[in-house]
């Protein structure tokens, strides 16, 4: 692989890794620009330039580097299921004083870990609240 060509791939792949950071998991598309970012960074190892990509990151002011490895995933329905009542039993525990209080832990339960919930499940989940 010429220069030309390792320092367009090294530049996507950068790109690519920080549009896939700032992205929320949840976010419609995230999923696509993951995949394409995991397509790059393979490019890159199969051609055996991981060292070089790391000092072209340095050298070019990506410094932040931090391999992306966890996939978000779908509960299945048991899952899901199993969730919904660690959430409920979460709930009763903390006996929230107001919905609101209720309300913001849930999106704090909701927004943390590799987990997409399918707009029924959100509406399971918040229905909790009530």
């Amino acid at each position: 692989m010429n220069d030309i060509a390792k320092e367009a791939l090294f530049r996507r792949c950068a790109d690519q890794c920080d549009t896939t950071e700032m992205m929320s998991r949840d976010m419609v598309g995230y999923q696509t620009e993951f995949e394409e970012f995991q397509r790059l960074h393979r490019e890159i190892e199969d051609a055996d330039l991981e060292d070089e990509y790391q000092e072209w990151r340095k050298a070019n002011g990506y410094i932040k580097w931090e391999e992306i490895r966890e996939i978000p995933k779908l509960l299945t329905k048991e899952e899901f299921e199993s969730e919904l009542e660690n959430i409920k039993k979460a709930l009763e525990e903390h006996n929230f004083s107001s919905q609101s209080f209720k309300i913001h832990y849930l999106i704090d339960w909701i927004t943390t870990g590799p987990t997409i919930h399918t707009p029924d499940q959100l509406n399971q989940i918040f229905a909790l609240a009530k």
